[in-house]
């Protein structure tokens, strides 16, 4: 029974009241405690935090300070991350069984697919430290996830220069692995640090116009290559 990763994915879309969390925080996790506090905060910041916009007030009812709960919701925008990578990775998180910071699951949202999964292959090592696989640390001002990734560990294949190219199938698509990341940084930044209460009905209008076509045109390339499998 993954009790933990259930609860977390229950209220990733059901809204939680302050007493619906009192009542149930002494039976979850840490991991599931973190992102289920990060998905209120999120929510709650695009509405003001209630309370007339006191965002003390606000984290105030959960026991935790503005800093902790900016870092939560930028963990659970990392964990809704991975899960579209590898949702067995996000169970083994949220259950704890794999012990990784919020600090590190942020790190690790940022990654390619192919580093995070030799991350994963490489935590299955017990003589490995954590601390070697995610050598960087966030900034501290940096409340975002951070635009760089991580270089997991491997062994570089040497070439010859009589090695030529070999015909790529991926190239035509690969550089969207670079350019998407970017996009979801400046996406990220603006859920976060904007307050969409106070921009222009003007500016509204215009952003939902871009981001339903941008969510669109996502969605649709996302069921193909689903069919493709």
């Amino acid at each position: 029974m993954n009790n933990n990763y259930e609860t977390a994915m229950r209220y990733k879309t059901v809204p939680l009241s302050t007493d619906e969390y009192q009542r149930i925080k002494d039976y979850i996790n840490g991991p599931c405690r973190h992102y289920i506090l990060g998905r209120i905060y999120n929510s709650e910041k695009t509405r003001g935090y209630g309370f007339g916009g006191d965002i003390k007030v606000f984290c105030d009812q959960y026991g935790y300070s503005i800093s902790s709960m900016e870092k939560f919701g930028s963990y659970a925008i990392a964990i809704d991350r991975l899960q579209l990578i590898s949702s067995d990775l996000v169970i083994s998180i949220i259950e704890g069984n794999v012990r990784l910071s919020l600090v590190n699951t942020i790190l690790a949202a940022r990654m390619k697919p192919d580093e995070l999964f030799e991350i994963v292959r490489l935590l299955s090592d017990k003589s490995i430290k954590i601390s070697q696989l995610f050598p960087k640390q966030l900034n501290k001002e940096d409340k975002t996830l951070p635009t760089q990734s991580i270089v997991a560990p491997k062994i570089e294949k040497q070439l010859s220069i009589k090695d030529t190219p070999s015909y790529d199938p991926d190239a035509s698509v690969s550089s969207l692995t670079y350019t998407i990341p970017s996009w979801v940084n400046a996406i990220e930044k603006a859920f976060i640090n904007v307050d969409l209460s106070t921009i222009s009905v003007k500016a509204r209008y215009k952003l939902r116009k871009e981001v339903v076509l941008l969510a669109d045109t996502a969605g649709a390339f996302l069921d193909a290559l689903r069919e493709e499998r």
